[in-house]
């Protein structure tokens, strides 16, 4: 209702739908695409205008098409909470020194893997897909720098990506699931190799072909 109500897109798009009570009549919805979102307005997605300090964000365009995402100081600070829950989870203190390797087509990788050892806090670029990241870092030298903590997100890992993550620094590689539009979705921590649901943040489903939810064990489309 507060959606229909406030968001021209939502209004459009919902016209005459039920009202939602919980959870278990989110499927009374229709799914809301991508391509959608990306063909409205700014404004006709938008529930309040935009405040000062609104976060703008823009998803990678590999579905073909990039998505301008805006999100408001208070979803921000609500990332930021979730953040620290999951780096306390994995062992890692806010204080401690940490180091971002970004795959950006757009740049080319300029200083080595290790150029950023003596920074506390970085943000290294790096040209290339998954496959070539990973082989740079196995030429690089686990003994320069000995993380306690190693993180993946963005793309999907696959295994020879893990293998050869997990083979230069021997730590375990714990992935995150996320996307611009919401957030993180779920994340890896060294209990297992299962992923946590941030299910206090979103809502996750596995549907089948027909729009079913699946049954344990079934493999299905995340939504």
């Amino acid at each position: 209702d507060l959606a229909v109500a406030r968001v021209p897109f939502y209004r459009d798009l919902l016209p005459g739908s039920p009202s939602v009570r919980n959870a278990d009549e989110l499927a009374q919805l229709p799914l809301t695409e991508r391509a959608a979102l990306a063909s409205a307005t700014l404004e006709d997605r938008r529930a309040t205008p935009v405040s000062t300090g609104t976060l703008v964000k823009r998803t990678s365009g590999s579905s073909g098409r990039y998505l301008v995402v805006e999100r408001s100081p208070r979803a921000a600070w609500w990332q930021g909470i979730l953040e620290l829950r999951r780096n306390h989870a994995r062992g890692l203190r806010p204080w401690e020194r940490t180091v971002a390797i970004r795959v950006d087509p757009d740049v080319r990788l300029r200083h080595g893997l290790l150029g950023w050892a003596a920074t506390r806090a970085s943000v290294l670029d790096a040209a290339d897909d998954p496959a070539v990241l990973a082989a740079a870092v196995r030429r690089a030298s686990p003994a320069a720098v000995r993380p306690r903590v190693v993180g993946t997100g963005g793309q999907m890992l696959s295994d020879a990506d893990r293998q050869a993550i997990e083979a230069a620094w021997h730590r375990p590689a714990l992935d995150l699931y996320g996307a611009v539009e919401v957030g993180t979705i779920a994340w890896q921590c060294p209990a297992a190799d299962l992923y946590h649901v941030d299910h206090d943040s979103v809502l996750v489903e596995v549907l089948d072909d027909r729009g079913r939810p699946c049954a344990p064990g079934e493999a299905g489309e995340v939504v």
